[in-house]
């Protein structure tokens, strides 16, 4: 009876480490596919060519709006150039006013208000980036998408000229998609 007992508790114990263990796993997971989008929009941001008023600034913006594991390692912007800029990261809620940044990402979690966003940031000279679902399609700059476990990016090309923001052929050869009205 004794072995059974000991048994059953080592078979929870394997149990209860076994879950925590892929709790890990999900997360460091997680952490990788983050920085693998923190890495394309920091190469997207920098095969592009921005328009005077960032030229003029004194740092380049990036800004977070709703909730993603970018936004949790945004930090890792701020040693970074773009642009020959230094990185400043800036955190916004939805219904900030006053958000001001060259590159904006859109959380997934802000998918029912993503026309309202957009709108709110035409003609602002920002970049608008995210990782929804059919996010370059709707109207935004630069949409992330996971492929068969691989980051791949589609671009909006109208909607990136319509910021001033040109995006450089180079990058467009390698966009999944690409985007333009005719």
């Amino acid at each position: 009876m004794l072995k059974l007992k000991i048994a059953c508790l080592v078979s929870v114990v394997c149990l209860q480490l076994d879950a925590s263990l892929s709790g890990a796993r999900d997360a460091s997971e997680e952490l990788k596919e983050a920085e693998i989008q923190a890495g394309i929009i920091y190469h997207i941001a920098n095969f592009s060519e921005w328009p005077n008023s960032v030229q003029e600034k004194d740092a380049f913006t990036i800004g977070f709006i709703g909730e993603s594991k970018v936004r949790d390692i945004s930090s890792t912007f701020s040693k970074l150039k773009i642009a020959g800029k230094p990185v400043k990261v800036k955190l916004y809620y939805p219904f900030d006013v006053d958000v001001d940044c060259d590159l904006l990402f859109i959380g997934k979690d802000q998918s029912p208000e993503l026309s309202e966003l957009l709108m709110r940031f035409k003609n602002t000279q920002t970049m608008t980036v995210s990782g929804m679902k059919h996010f370059s399609l709707k109207g935004g700059c630069v949409g992330l998408v996971k492929k068969s476990s691989r980051f791949k990016f589609e671009i909006n090309l109208s909607a990136a000229n319509q910021e001033g923001i040109q995006i450089r052929s180079t990058l467009l050869k390698l966009a999944n998609k690409v985007y333009q009205d005719e």
